[in-house]
Protein backbone atom coordinates (compact mmCIF):
# COMPACT_ATOMS: atom_id res chain seq x y z
CA UNK A 1 0.00 0.00 0.00
CA UNK A 2 2.50 2.07 0.86
CA UNK A 3 4.85 1.85 -2.19
CA UNK A 4 1.47 2.24 -4.68
CA UNK A 5 1.12 5.54 -2.49
CA UNK A 6 4.44 6.43 -3.27
CA UNK A 7 4.23 5.81 -6.78
CA UNK A 8 1.02 7.37 -7.15
CA UNK A 9 2.43 10.29 -5.91
CA UNK A 10 5.57 10.35 -8.48
CA UNK A 11 3.27 9.72 -10.69
CA UNK A 12 1.08 12.82 -10.01
CA UNK A 13 4.28 14.81 -9.44
CA UNK A 14 5.44 14.06 -12.82
CA UNK A 15 1.90 15.21 -14.65
CA UNK A 16 2.13 18.12 -12.78
CA UNK A 17 5.52 18.76 -14.43
CA UNK A 18 3.91 17.94 -17.76
CA UNK A 19 1.61 19.98 -17.38
CA UNK A 20 3.64 22.73 -16.34
CA UNK A 21 6.22 22.17 -19.60
CA UNK A 22 3.14 21.91 -21.89
CA UNK A 23 2.50 25.50 -20.16
CA UNK A 24 5.69 26.59 -20.70
CA UNK A 25 6.12 25.24 -24.50
CA UNK A 26 3.01 26.79 -25.28
CA UNK A 27 3.83 29.81 -24.33
CA UNK A 28 7.28 29.60 -25.75
CA UNK A 29 5.63 28.62 -29.05
CA UNK A 30 3.24 31.57 -28.76
CA UNK A 31 5.97 34.55 -28.35
CA UNK A 32 7.97 32.93 -31.35
CA UNK A 33 5.06 33.24 -33.46
CA UNK A 34 4.46 36.62 -32.84
CA UNK A 35 8.10 37.27 -33.04
CA UNK A 36 7.92 35.53 -36.66
CA UNK A 37 4.92 37.75 -37.46
CA UNK A 38 6.53 40.35 -36.58
CA UNK A 39 9.67 40.20 -38.31
CA UNK A 40 7.33 39.24 -41.43
CA UNK A 41 5.26 43.01 -41.08
CA UNK A 42 8.99 44.39 -40.31
CA UNK A 43 10.22 42.57 -43.95
CA UNK A 44 7.28 43.72 -45.46
CA UNK A 45 7.64 47.20 -44.29
CA UNK A 46 11.14 47.49 -44.95
CA UNK A 47 10.55 45.68 -48.75
CA UNK A 48 8.05 48.83 -49.37
CA UNK A 49 10.42 51.48 -48.03
CA UNK A 50 13.33 50.42 -49.80
CA UNK A 51 10.72 49.93 -52.85
CA UNK A 52 10.01 53.71 -52.21
CA UNK A 53 13.59 54.60 -51.92
CA UNK A 54 14.82 52.90 -55.01
CA UNK A 55 11.45 54.55 -57.13
CA UNK A 56 12.68 57.93 -55.79
CA UNK A 57 16.31 57.27 -56.59
CA UNK A 58 14.92 56.20 -60.50
CA UNK A 59 12.64 59.30 -60.81
CA UNK A 60 15.67 61.62 -59.41
CA UNK A 61 17.64 60.13 -62.30
CA UNK A 62 15.16 60.59 -64.71
CA UNK A 63 14.84 64.27 -63.65
CA UNK A 64 18.63 64.18 -63.88
CA UNK A 65 19.03 63.10 -67.24
CA UNK A 66 16.17 65.49 -68.55
CA UNK A 67 18.09 68.19 -66.81
CA UNK A 68 21.70 66.85 -68.45
CA UNK A 69 19.98 66.52 -72.20
CA UNK A 70 17.84 70.00 -71.42
CA UNK A 71 21.40 71.55 -70.69
CA UNK A 72 23.27 70.02 -73.38
CA UNK A 73 20.63 71.65 -75.84
CA UNK A 74 21.65 74.65 -74.23
CA UNK A 75 25.09 74.30 -74.83
CA UNK A 76 24.60 73.17 -78.47
CA UNK A 77 22.95 76.65 -78.80
CA UNK A 78 25.33 78.95 -77.30
CA UNK A 79 28.00 77.18 -79.16
CA UNK A 80 25.91 77.49 -82.40
CA UNK A 81 25.14 81.43 -81.05
CA UNK A 82 28.99 81.79 -80.36
CA UNK A 83 29.72 80.60 -84.07
CA UNK A 84 27.39 83.20 -85.25
CA UNK A 85 29.06 86.02 -83.24
CA UNK A 86 32.38 84.78 -84.23
CA UNK A 87 31.44 85.01 -88.20
CA UNK A 88 30.01 88.30 -87.64
CA UNK A 89 32.75 89.99 -85.62
CA UNK A 90 35.18 88.18 -88.32
CA UNK A 91 33.22 89.81 -91.60
CA UNK A 92 33.14 93.13 -89.23
CA UNK A 93 36.76 92.70 -89.13
CA UNK A 94 37.46 92.34 -92.84
CA UNK A 95 34.74 95.15 -93.66
CA UNK A 96 36.94 97.54 -91.40
CA UNK A 97 39.97 96.01 -92.98
CA UNK A 98 38.48 97.04 -96.68
CA UNK A 99 37.17 100.01 -96.05
CA UNK A 100 40.68 101.29 -93.94
CA UNK A 101 42.16 100.34 -97.01
CA UNK A 102 39.81 102.35 -99.38
CA UNK A 103 40.57 105.22 -97.59
CA UNK A 104 43.82 104.54 -97.81
CA UNK A 105 44.37 104.54 -101.27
Amino acid sequence: AGEKQAHDEELRRLREQLLHLQHELAAKIKNLQEYAEAMRKRAETNSTKHAGELDDILRQLEESQVRVAQLEDRIRLLEGENGRLVANLGEMEEQERRRVEAAGK
